[in-house]
Order: C-alpha cells, then structure tokens, then sequence
C-alpha cells in the first residue's frame, strides 16, 4: 500500500536516496550513495507493519538471482539501470537525527535536476557546516514526491558515521581509492613490459648527430 497523500506509484516518502560523500574530496564519479524504501518508524509517509514486511520480503526474494561476483554482460551497454540490477539488497538500520530540511519543486526534468545538484545542495550542505555538522563529509538524504512534483532533501547534522552503515569514511574511502588506483596502475605497467618483452621491444636508442645535422 501506499503512504497517506500518496497517488499510485508515487513514492515520496518511501523511496529515498542517501548521498555519502556530498561534499568530500572524493571525486564526482565514485562518489557513494544508497537508494531504498524506509520501512516502519518515524512520522512521515512510510510503509508499516504489513506493508513494510512485504516490501522487505519482495525486495531480498530478488537477492536469489543476483551474484555481485559474476559482472553483468549488460551492464556496459545498459548503463545504470543494468549496473543497479547486479546490486543485491540490504537492510539496514538509519538513525533518527537532526537535520537541516529544504523543499523545492521538481519536474523530473534536466533543468530541474541541475537546479538541486548545483544551488540547491550547496546552499544546504553550507547551511548545515554552519549549524553542527562535522566530519569530512556532509551526509545527504533526498525523497521526491511525483504527484506534488516537490523534492525534500535533508543534510544531516549529527550521527553521520551511522548513517554510513558500517562502510568507510568518506576520508577513509579516499584513501582506499588512491591505493586502489596506484595498484591498477603498478597492474598495467608490469603487464606492458612483460608484453614489450615478449614482442621483442626495445626502447629505440639514441642516435649521434652527424655533422650534416648540425
């Protein structure tokens, strides 16, 4: 079933997106973020009591057909929606906390979406570093309601590293990330000069100039 002052598929309130690394140093393109139903708890439109348990039922009975260790041929030609379907489903606990709150229209349109990426994000993680909110990274929650075509987004300012669900800080994960990187790139160059080796390569020498080239 559907929250109060909610219309058919409609689920603002119930789906929610969670932003890890808002406004951290890690880059754009593995920045980390969760997206999921809010089952049970708190006062706003989501699902409980039976209606919670059968999403949480219908949403892990799809783990059985997910192996995240086996790479998706789809996935380079399906974009995101092929990426997330090799993703399996968790639960997870989120901690009740304090936050800054903001609304603002949304038509699920492309200026629509860059007006929330870029003025109003920063305007919000701004408002939330200068009432509390610590750490290297300001943790971000957004829901969308289509009916009321409205988005709210959250920015929290306390309990961050719960919010991470047991995975690394945003400072930690940077880390990780550079050596991941430097490891890929240790990876590539042995494997190129194994491969010069094998073709016979050499690395062309230096040649004297003669007196006509001088």
């Amino acid at each position: 079933g559907m929250g109060k002052g909610q219309g058919d598929g409609d689920m603002g309130g119930v789906l929610y997106a969670l932003y890890l690394d808002s406004d951290s140093d890690v880059p754009v393109g593995d920045q980390r973020f969760f997206t999921g139903a809010l089952l049970g708890g708190g006062d706003g439109n989501v699902l409980r009591g039976e209606d919670a348990d059968e999403v949480r039922r219908t949403l892990l009975e799809k783990n059985e057909d997910i192996n995240p260790n086996v790479e998706n041929p789809e996935a380079g030609r399906g974009g995101w929606e092929e990426v997330l379907k090799g993703i399996p489903y968790e639960l997870g606990k989120m901690p009740s906390a304090p936050a800054a709150v903001a609304t603002f229209p949304y038509t699920g349109g492309f200026v629509s979406a860059l007006m929330h990426q870029y003025k109003v994000f920063p305007a919000l993680i701004k408002f939330a570093r200068a009432h509390g909110a610590e750490g290297p990274s300001v943790v971000m929650s957004t829901t969308c309601s289509i009916d009321q075509q409205i988005c709210t987004h959250f920015a929290m300012l306390d309990k961050t590293k719960q919010f991470f669900l047991g995975r690394s800080s945003s400072d930690v994960y940077l880390t990780e990330l550079d050596a991941e990187k430097d490891s890929r790139t240790d990876s590539f160059s042995l494997a190129w000069k194994g491969l010069k080796k094998l073709l016979g390569l050499k690395k062309p020498s230096a040649k004297a100039p003669s007196s006509e080239e001088l």
